[in-house]
């Protein structure tokens, strides 16, 4: 197979070695001039599936190391290796007859060549014409038939008016070992029809006579019509061809076989138009009574009754009329096929109208037939002046001519008007302690637009809906949203407040953003600003400026402002408590440290408390209870373990 190695030894030098097919299976190359490779290894080619390929090896020098004269020289061949080559049992192989004829006769050769091995050939009748042999008997065997139609040596053999197919079977597989005898790979050859085909039912042309196609009962033909011709006579071609001005058939033909479907014109063959034409059926008959092939130019020809009847091209004749944006087109000649897609309408450009350096474009409704308008040119206009683009700001009129009618449509790009001229702010309430200032680019002070921030704690799910799993998926490990701030630019006129909207404000404006820390940010091991606009456009802001406590960024338009933080982030006055708690929790601890070492005893209501001594007043001892009550004592009254108090009650 293709990629392995045929290698020889020689076992002599000096020795020259060369490759070549031997496809005639004599043992010698079938051309000397032309050898496939030299060396002692040969590669296998893809090309070289299915020859037969020896090796030619010439000594080129005798034992006294002279040269041979070139005829003289000493050569050898190898065994013949055979390449192996799959049957493709989807293709048929194509067969050579002697002298290339058509119909093999007596004694002609019928000779395959499968490029297939290794492979068993053998031949069969097929007159019933199903690619398939009829009979389970072979007529012959090998890649080489000779015809008997019929064989004076073989007279009880006749093939004359038979069909002849050879059946290729490959017998072993790629590694050479056999197939199973039920699945070796089979493949037909071309069939081939044996001279005398037509000794009995042969039918001759009549030339003399002038058939007339059958076509349907209708006025005129029409695209997809069919027209047909019969005729009795024996193996025929029908060929179809557009008529001269005489009636003759003239160019090449545009159709073949007894039934011819006009285009008229066909979507699916556009370039095909029938429309204007007479067409005639040629009829050729190929072989004789004898199945003899006649020669060319000799053939009886006959040609039916012209087709006259087919529709004419429609010739248009569209006149135009404008009205507004809107062509309207109308064909004043009668009979005309097309009835849609006579108008063309111009759109305005949809969106925002506000200038913001993006060019306007107006757009033709979908729909209008391109054969009625051709391909319209939009011109645009600002005043009289033509123009390329609709950028800036201004009104502009869209014109499109078709046959001397214009349509056209006008719109305004409105001028960015800085509806946020305001430097001023107003902090969120003194309780959240926060400051967040806004500072808008190239606007001016107006004490009627203030900044409008709403607090929110955290994010939830009830707030955001199903929003919220998106978000949180912003979170990494540890992390937790801390405080949103949604910040609001408002107008005050007249004591009502109006929402400044993002589409307000000049595309590319800087917003700059100023915030002071929560305090739980600032106690976080690290923190981050997700900028929130919805929940599937959020971006975080890397690029603030931190100073001191305090944060500032530039945005192109305002929404919420998530803090996001790792750690707990407790605030200072949580600090504090828990340091307050902890030293409390260490000086209790210590107290009864003190308190159960240092302790003595008094009796109280008749039973043995422990006590702690703090002092003297005046000639009595001072103690404290665990409980931090006070009591004055005698020193005899205060002693030193519960057992020597308990005697003191008895």
């Amino acid at each position: 197979m293709a990629g392995d190695d045929i290698s020889v030894n020689p076992n002599s030098q000096p020795v020259t070695v060369k490759w070549y097919y031997d496809d005639n299976f004599d043992g010698n190359p079938d051309d000397y001039s032309n050898p496939i490779g030299t060396g002692e290894k040969y590669t296998v080619k893809e090309e070289d599936k299915g020859h037969n390929i020896i090796g030619v090896i010439t000594q080129d020098k005798k034992p006294d190391d002279s040269d041979y004269a070139e005829d003289e020289k000493p050569t050898t061949t190898t065994k013949p290796v055979q390449v192996y080559n799959p049957i493709n049992p989807d293709e048929e192989v194509e067969v050579k007859i002697t002298n290339d004829k058509e119909r093999p006769g007596n004694g002609d050769e019928i000779t395959v060549d499968p490029k297939v091995t290794p492979v068993t050939v053998e031949w069969f009748y097929d007159d019933d014409g199903d690619g398939q042999p009829d009979s389970t008997t072979p007529i012959g065997t090998g890649t080489t038939y000779v015809v008997k139609a019929p064989d004076a040596n073989d007279p009880t053999h006749d093939d004359t008016a038979h069909t002849i197919i050879g059946v290729i079977t490959q017998n072993k597989k790629p590694d050479g070992t056999d197939y199973a005898e039920g699945e070796k790979p089979t493949t037909t050859t071309t069939p081939i029809k044996v001279k005398g085909y037509f000794p009995d039912e042969y039918v001759p042309l009549d030339e003399a006579e002038e058939p007339a196609p059958t076509v349907p009962n209708k006025p005129k033909l029409e695209n997809g019509d069919e027209i047909t011709i019969e005729t009795d006579a024996t193996d025929v071609i029908i060929k179809w061809y557009y008529t001269d001005e005489e009636g003759h058939p003239t160019g090449e033909p545009i159709g073949e076989g007894k039934t011819y479907t006009l285009k008229c014109p066909d979507a699916n063959d556009p370039t095909h138009d029938d429309r204007d034409h007479n067409i005639i059926a040629v009829i050729t008959q190929k072989y004789d009574e004898n199945g003899d092939e006649y020669a060319a130019g000799e053939e009886p020809t006959q040609y039916s009754k012209p087709v006259t009847n087919i529709i004419k091209k429609h010739a248009h004749n569209f006149t135009y009329t404008a009205v507004g944006a809107t062509i309207n087109a109308k064909c004043t000649t009668p009979g005309c096929d097309i009835t849609e897609g006579l108008k063309l309408i111009l759109l305005a450009p949809t969106g925002s109208m506000v200038c913001d350096d993006k060019e306007r474009v107006v757009t033709i409704q979908t729909g209008y037939n391109a054969l009625v308008f051709g391909t319209p040119v939009i011109k645009y206009y600002k005043g009289d002046t033509e123009v390329q683009k609709c950028i800036d700001a201004g009104t502009y009129t869209a014109k499109v001519t078709v046959g001397g009618a214009t349509a056209q449509i006008s719109f305004t790009i409105e001028a960015w008007k800085p509806k946020t001229d305001a430097t001023t702010s107003k902090d969120i309430p003194a309780s959240e302690a926060q400051n967040i200032k806004v500072e808008v680019e190239g606007a001016g002070k107006n004490d009627d637009i203030s900044v409008k921030v709403e607090v929110k704690t955290t994010l939830t799910a009830q707030e955001t809906g199903k929003d919220f799993d998106k978000i949180q998926t912003k979170l990494e490990s540890g992390e937790k949203i801390t405080r949103v701030y949604e910040v609001k630019l408002i107008r005050t006129t007249n004591g009502v407040e109006e929402v400044i909207q993002p589409s307000d404000i000049k595309p590319g404006t800087k917003i700059t953003v100023t915030m002071t820390l929560p305090e739980e940010v600032l106690n976080a091991e690290s923190f981050k600003i997700l900028h929130i606009h919805s929940a599937t456009d959020t971006e975080f802001i890397t690029d603030y400026v931190r100073n001191g406590n305090t944060v500032s960024f530039s945005v192109s338009r305002l929404s919420e402002f998530a803090f996001i933080i790792k750690g707990k982030g407790l605030a200072g006055w949580a600090i504090a408590l828990i340091v307050i708690d902890s030293l409390l929790v260490a000086m209790a601890m210590a107290y009864l440290a003190i308190f159960f070492i240092f302790n003595k005893w008094i009796v109280i209501n008749g039973k043995a408390i422990r006590v702690l001594v703090c002092g003297k007043k005046e000639d009595k001892t001072r103690v404290v209870t665990l409980f931090l009550g006070i009591e004055y004592r005698n020193a005899n009254e205060v002693f030193n373990s519960q057992e020597e108090a308990l005697g003191k009650i008895e």
